[in-house]
């Protein structure tokens, strides 16, 4: 089979880039990469499937075997205007949980931009070092002519529309919405470290709420007046509340992240699953498949 990343060939990022990138990347930034690793790692861990065959006889007379195997590779796309690095961690372990031997990322619509250094850094410490930053007119002739593709599996963070061509192989595309607010409740003073959430989103709104909410500091930053209701009806995409109001924010957000949690990030709409190829066989009992 072909490579599927030979059109991007001459785009793969260097090993020099990764090793500028880390020395800069200061040690609690290092700090923060490596606990949201760490914490999907004990999550996604144990889901780990290399491949298996389930044959079962049932007793209305017939056979099913089930196969599962994961994809032979994985590509995470995201535009260069996401600086969000826990949010593309977060989209790269779960291929590498479910057992996908080649998983890369891929930057576009890049115009000869420098790489924040969090991203390359989040990218190598997390296991991955094929990246990929390809021009805007080559990124959309290698997604349509990756659609013809069975074994490789498309990410896309951000911006959906750049999955147009990518074809239904593999089940489709996986889409993660963009992220333009997080929710903050602050029942005490300083309860969030607002500037590692700062780093970590550098491109999202904050709305913070709450009896002990600051002053808003910055311009993407807004005091939401009122209850915690109020702060949850203004639809942030993430929201940070302590865990007495989890159930409450769970009912208005898929994603709730408690203290200690400003510089992690986590996709519910992902997990290694979402990368296991299956195929299902039914025949008669006396004609095994």
């Amino acid at each position: 089979m072909a490579d599927p990343f030979v059109e991007l060939s001459d785009r793969l990022v260097p090993e020099s880039a990764f090793d500028e990138a880390f020395d800069r990347v200061d040690p609690v930034s290092r700090a923060w990469i490596k606990k949201n690793i760490s914490q999907l790692h004990s999550m996604y861990s144990h889901r780990g499937c290399p491949g298996r065959r389930v044959d079962l006889e049932w007793s209305q007379g017939f056979q099913s075997r089930m196969e599962e195997r994961p994809f032979a590779g994985v590509a995470v796309c995201f535009p260069s205007r996401l600086l969000a690095s826990p949010r593309l961690v977060a989209a790269v372990l779960p291929p590498l949980a479910a057992g996908v031997q080649r998983c890369c990322a891929v930057r576009f619509g890049a115009r000869g931009e420098q790489w924040d250094p969090l991203l390359l850094a989040a990218l190598e410490l997390a296991g991955i070092e094929e990246v990929y930053d390809a021009d805007p007119e080559g990124f959309q002739a290698w997604v349509a002519n990756l659609g013809q593709d069975s074994g490789t599996r498309l990410v896309f963070l951000e911006e959906p529309e750049a999955a147009r061509g990518a074809g239904a192989s593999c089940g489709g595309p996986v889409l993660l919405p963009a992220v333009a607010k997080l929710g903050l409740w602050f029942e005490e003073p300083e309860q969030w470290d607002l500037e590692a959430l700062r780093i970590a989103h550098p491109r999202a709104e904050l709305l913070v709420g709450g009896p002990a909410a600051p002053k808003a500091e910055y311009p993407r930053e807004r005091v939401v007046e009122g209850s915690a209701e109020e702060l949850f009806a203004a639809g942030p995409d993430a929201l940070y509340v302590p865990p007495s109001l989890f159930r409450e924010a769970a009912s208005h957000c898929s994603r709730v992240l408690g203290p200690g949690q400003e510089g992690c990030w986590v996709w519910p709409e992902l997990a290694p699953e979402s990368f296991l190829k299956r195929t299902l066989c039914l025949s008669q009992s006396d004609s095994p498949p």
